[in-house]
């Protein structure tokens, strides 16, 4: 009777050093012809012993799979910051051209300024004063925006977005080189829009990635365009980034969203950033479609659930 008292106490043991966290542990299965051995238990403790063995098992295959799977999200964030400074790359002249505008005006008036306090023109000195001033604010919010564009996404809060403010806000880096592109940007924004909630960063990532792709189709040709509209439907807000380039042909569209394929030249484009546009609209519980209609050029769509009023 003592040995089969023994035998249940390791039982207990077992449990308990598998309900703290011991998977290591195991039952001493005693030879055939000791005392107290009955079959029907001791095959019941081998099969807790197999039990407690693939325990382990799961528990090592589930630690590699976090780690792998920690390893992925470091290696994605790590893609999408890549893809967020090769477009910073992409916008170093428009950037040029949108500092340089308020940094002539402000040295113009600089200029002026010493002959107007020669002849002690007060009013003309004050309204140099305010264009400078004017000049300041664009080029300080050009910094802004790039500083806002350059920062890491993951380290933001998501937020209620104004979709019309993020679309303008996405234009401020490059609205220059657009203009000295020849380009034409139609806004078309919708009023009373409800807000989205979302990563700006992120979402202004998206609307910068296609914009850029618009610009380098419409580029050099004739009645160069790109339209950004937003609109609303049930449940959902719209923002449709249109441009009257080429378009994109059937067999481009199939893998188009595909990672690293791109219809650029090798150092024109990464073949990213739609794959990461789309992978950010998903975590958003939105999509990113490429519209086939019969209008001009590309016509991407983007779909964000609108925010409950």
């Amino acid at each position: 009777m003592t040995h089969v008292a023994d035998r249940y106490d390791e039982l207990l043991s077992l449990i308990h050093a598998l309900a703290s966290g011991d998977l290591a542990f195991r039952l001493r299965v005693p030879k055939a012809g000791e005392p107290g051995v009955h079959d029907d238990l001791e095959a019941v403790f081998l099969g807790l012993n197999m039990l407690a063995e693939e325990l382990e098992a799961t528990t090592v295959r589930r630690d590699a799979y976090q780690t792998a799977l920690d390893e992925l999200q470091r290696t994605q964030a790590q893609l999408v910051q890549s893809a967020k400074l090769a477009a910073l790359g992409e916008l170093a002249a428009g950037v040029g051209h949108e500092m340089n505008q308020p940094l002539q005006v402000i040295c113009n008036h600089t200029e002026e300024l010493h002959h107007l306090v020669e002849e002690r023109d007060h009013g003309e000195i004050l309204r140099s004063a305010d264009e400078m001033q004017d000049a300041v604010g664009r080029a300080s919010e050009v910094i802004r925006q790039l500083r806002t564009f350059a920062r890491d996404a993951v380290r933001s809060e998501r937020e209620h977005i104004d979709v019309g403010a993020i679309v303008h806000d996405s234009l401020v880096l490059f609205r220059e080189d657009l203009r000295v592109r020849g380009i034409e940007v139609i806004l078309d924004l919708a009023d009373d829009l409800p807000p989205i909630h979302g990563n700006p960063i992120e979402v202004q990532q998206v609307i910068t990635n296609l914009v850029l792709n618009a610009r380098d189709a419409v580029t050099g040709r004739e009645n160069a365009t790109i339209t950004l509209r937003t609109s609303a439907e049930p449940g959902a807000v719209l923002i449709d980034i249109q441009d009257t380039g080429p378009g994109v042909l059937p067999e481009v569209r199939k893998q188009i969203f595909n990672p690293f394929f791109t219809s650029k030249s090798e150092e024109n484009g990464t073949g990213l950033g739609l794959t990461i546009s789309e992978q950010i609209m998903r975590r958003h519980g939105g999509t990113l479609t490429l519209r086939n209609d019969e209008a001009p050029g590309a016509n991407f769509t983007l779909r964000f659930p609108a925010e409950a009023p």
